[in-house]
């Protein structure tokens, strides 16, 4: 009977802490590129993205490219929505026109923000850390 026992009670820890539970919000590091061409595929979900970062009043954005910020080409950008207290937790505004890395949940509103305007592809929330890149150096 204590065989008995020992089994079943052996089963049941197997079947409630043996199940896998799906994370669907999991991190994927992933490129600009990508990002912009699926949008779809990445909402809500937490992302790691390397751009060229701009902290203006007007404009908190990261772009693909340098010359996308230049050109004020939204359509290869993706807001950013920050708090005063988010920017200087991060202490993201000294990184402001330079490339970084940024870690946020991505996400496409459903009603546009008046702030973030009709071209940004989506935005980054709950932004975790932003870090500058090092350019490399010529020989």
């Amino acid at each position: 009977m204590k065989k008995i026992i020992l089994c079943l009670i052996f089963a049941q820890n197997i079947i409630c802490f043996g199940q896998n539970t799906l994370n669907t919000n999991l991190l994927t590091k992933q490129s600009m590129i990508s990002l912009i061409a699926n949008a779809e595929n990445y909402i809500e979900k937490k992302v790691i993205l390397k751009g060229f970062l701009n902290i203006q009043k007007d404009d908190m954005a990261i772009y693909l490219s340098k010359d996308d910020f230049i050109n004020f080409n939204t359509n290869n950008a993706i807001y950013l929505f920050l708090s005063i207290d988010d920017m200087n937790k991060l202490n993201i505004t000294k990184m402001s026109r330079k490339y970084v890395s940024i870690m946020g949940t991505f996400y496409i509103p459903k009603n546009k923000d008046i702030q973030m305007g009709d071209n940004y592809i989506g935005a980054l929330k709950n932004i975790e850390y932003v870090e500058l890149i090092e350019q490399r150096r010529g020989k």
